[in-house]
């Protein structure tokens, strides 16, 4: 398509010229669907997926490491799961999918630069073929060199690769719309199992990093995935709609390690098939074919639908299943004059399996409950390997869970309580010995905190600032017990705090907006689980407590015209010789130097 030039032959294409939208805003007709790309410095030095999360997820302590939320929010399918989840992170979901309307190509560069050869590289290209017809493309990948015992450079942590196809259709005289997307992870990382530490070693020998020795030096994982989306919607009559969803994923998780040093053998707990090579492969496929019916009744909108999930499990060794679910469901919203939103869904599997939700939303107030009763995972039911073997009949996992916040506003604060309970029956985890156990009683995660915001000395003169220069402090504090009689197969810190201090303001003529400040994080003590690479699993440990830390990281955000960047001193409080774990026995990342960049190009 042309370019279009005003007068002065100034470039009128920009971020307030270019929308997106995603398929839970189509599929669920809600209002003011599309929005505009982000341009904003604000959080911008917050590109891992742990810091996004406040450092509620636990990783390994290297880009591209496998994640855990700690936050154990209820299961978002209800049905079976395939139970490697190690990587969920990584893969995007259809809703993670961001389907554009472009009045000119669109194209986006994000680049992350750090220390010891670690980067992230996030590229995006959109562009409209008309006014009705959108195509784009995603390409993201990681690559990390080793920060403990690294052999030389190129000696990778972690490499992943993963894309995005994707197009969005409004026919222009029929009232027929569809999203059509294909997704494919390929995420690899050498799995060192942690340093080795001997019995009584002081503190100091957890943090040799180039100088450590690990408990694993040949394995490696690759977990591999793939997913096929296609989404349509018809109008019929006044105000009514069919649609039809169809997804087919895939995901394949391999395994390795062989016995090449006295390692190898101190690390697994027995061997079943093989002393000298490990070579593991699980498999799982998805094909769910979605129908139903929508539409708005006086201002208030449903939608009807039957699911049919048809899945296939699969083990190197012995173990293949196959199995078919069928669900009916319902989703149902109603606005009162943009004052208030009721938001009610649910589903149920012809085998019990169900999820509930409601959530009523307003500008001062946020309350949601769930409830589900979901299926243990294939995994935990049957696996087969070199090194664990076991065949289960757990029963369906039963949660619920409360949640309630308020947004209040005053004068130069806005304050955030926010409590949730949830209570957790059957639960589903990896015992001490890495093997899949059901809790036989309850279990209770109560959490209250919330945030704190204020803005002060804005356009202070004491300062010389002018009014877009203010200097901001933001907290979050979320205190957690759990309780019941099987409260210990959840471990959490009692009380986490993440907290942003902040210059916020404008250089050359208000052209360039700014923010320096410092992101902390801090935790109180707790035996964190530890990672089984094998089965992409976390599990209970008792051997080495986390203990209480504060890490500093200190930022400066800044954007000229489309061009967004950051320079990031991470864990610059970092002791000499000293520091924190990220997870048992893996040393959290070491003081380093971090650059990004993300450059917007709207012609």
């Amino acid at each position: 398509m042309a370019q279009i030039v005003d007068d002065s032959t100034k470039n009128i294409y920009g971020a307030y010229t270019t929308f997106y939208t995603s398929e839970r805003f189509i599929k669920n007709n809600l209002p003011e669907p599309y929005t505009n790309p982000d341009t904003s410095v604000y959080l911008f030095e917050k590109y891992s997926r742990v810091d996004a999360s406040n450092r509620q997820f636990q990783d390994l302590g290297f880009l591209g490491a496998p994640i855990l939320n700690q936050r154990y929010d209820l299961p978002v399918e209800s049905g079976r799961t395939f139970g490697f989840t190690g990587y969920n992170h990584y893969f995007k979901t259809v809703d993670d999918i961001k389907y554009f309307d472009t009045k000119s190509p669109f194209m986006s560069v994000g680049v992350i630069f750090g220390g010891q050869n670690r980067s992230k590289i996030d590229f995006g290209f959109s562009r409209n073929v008309n006014e009705n017809w959108n195509l784009g493309i995603n390409i993201n990948r990681i690559a990390a060199d080793k920060q403990i015992a690294r052999v030389a450079e190129g000696d990778r942590a972690a490499e992943s690769s993963a894309f995005d196809l994707y197009t969005h259709y409004k026919h222009p005289k029929v009232p027929y719309e569809l999203a059509f997307s294909i997704a494919r992870l390929k995420h690899e990382v050498a799995d060192i199992g942690g340093v080795l530490i001997e019995d009584g070693a002081p503190r100091a020998d957890f943090f040799l990093y180039q100088d450590a020795v690990t408990q694993l030096e040949n394995a490696n994982s690759r977990d591999q995935r793939s997913r096929l989306h296609f989404y349509q919607q018809y109008k019929i009559g006044s105000g009514f709609q069919i649609y039809h969803q169809f997804d087919r994923t895939t995901q394949e998780y391999k395994y390795f390690d062989s016995a090449e040093d006295d390692r190898y053998d101190d690390f697994y707990p027995s061997f079943i098939l093989d002393e000298d090579t490990t070579n593991e492969m699980s498999t799982f496929s998805s094909t769910v074919n979605e129908g139903g019916l929508k539409g708005e009744i006086k201002g208030a909108f449903y939608r009807f639908y039957v699911k049919y999930r048809s899945l296939i499990y699969d083990t190197k060794y012995l173990i293949e299943e196959s199995v078919g679910e069928t669900f009916a469901g319902a989703y149902l919203r109603f606005n009162w004059r943009d004052k208030f939103a009721v938001i009610g869904n649910g589903e149920l599997s012809n085998e019990g399996f169900y999820k509930l939700e409601g959530e009523l939303s307003s500008d001062v107030l946020a309350l949601s409950y769930i409830s589900s009763r979901s299926a243990p995972s294939f995994q935990s039911q049957q696996y087969s390997g070199n090194y664990h073997l076991w065949s289960n009949s757990f029963d369906p996992v039963f949660s619920n869970s409360i949640k309630g916040e308020l947004n209040l506003k005053w004068n130069i604060f806005t304050i955030q309580p926010r409590a949730s309970i949830t209570t957790i029956s059957n639960f589903v985890y990896m015992n001490e010995t890495q093997i899949s156990t059901q809790a036989t009683e309850g279990i209770v995660i109560s959490r209250v905190g919330g945030k704190l915001s204020m803005e002060f000395l804005r356009g202070s003169s004491l300062f010389g600032m002018n009014e877009n220069e203010a200097f901001i402090f933001e907290s979050d504090l979320v205190i957690s017990t759990v309780t019941g009689g099987a409260a210990d197969a959840i471990r959490l810190p009692t009380a986490r705090y993440s907290g942003r201090f902040f210059w916020r303001g404008t250089w050359w003529s208000d052209a360039v907006p700014i923010e320096i400040g410092a992101d902390l994080y801090s935790w109180t003590s707790y035996f964190a689980n530890a990672y089984d690479p094998v089965t992409s699993q976390f599990y209970l440990q008792n051997d080495l407590r986390l203990e209480q830390y504060v890490a500093i990281d200190v930022f400066v955000n800044m954007k000229v015209s489309n061009l967004t960047t950051f320079v990031k001193w991470t864990h610059v409080n970092q002791p000499t010789g000293d520091g924190y774990m990220s997870s048992p026995y893996f040393p959290a990342q070491k003081s380093i130097t971090e650059l990004g960049i993300r450059w917007l190009f709207f012609d």
